[in-house]
């Protein structure tokens, strides 16, 4: 089933342990941070997203703030064709994303058309929002991400 539009709190699926991390966009045209669920957000934070149908794209989604106060800020890329370790940032240069359902109600969220032979998913590095490239091969998936809705549009 694909994801619905709506509003989501984003977080990571975490191992066994830790709780999971929440996306949370801080600074304009910086990457979008992997919060530990336990620590106080910024009043800045952006802690929930809309996440709409990309115009033009069925099968794609974008990633935005909710408001439009004073513009959206959405996930973003610094370039189309993907890089190992690109950050994911927090701009309003809007880029589309793939989001597709893996087990257990969770997503992959990666770039889309990509170069064959890999996922270029979303993952956290020292606490930023990267993307990196994962063989499409039996045994190794890439890093999964619960959408836990706030409202469904």
């Amino acid at each position: 089933m694909a994801l619905r539009p709506g509003i989501y709190r984003i977080e990571t699926v975490p191992p066994p342990g830790p709780p999971p991390d929440l996306a949370v966009g801080i600074d304009d045209y910086t990457p979008v941070r992997a919060f530990p669920s336990y620590k106080p957000v910024p009043p800045q934070g952006i802690r929930e997203w809309r996440v709409a149908r990309a115009p033009g794209y069925e099968d794609q989604y974008v990633i935005i703030s909710p408001g439009f106060s004073p513009r959206p800020r959405a996930w973003g890329r610094a370039e189309d064709i993907p890089r190992p370790d690109e950050p994911v940032l927090l701009t309003d240069a809007i880029k589309s994303w793939d989001i597709r359902r893996s087990e257990d109600n969770t997503y992959v969220i990666s770039v889309p058309n990509q170069p064959p032979g890999d996922t270029w998913a979303v993952t956290v590095k020292d606490g930023d929002l990267i993307t990196r490239p994962y063989p499409v091969v039996p045994g190794i998936e890439p890093p999964c991400w619960q959408f836990i809705p706030i409202r469904i549009d």
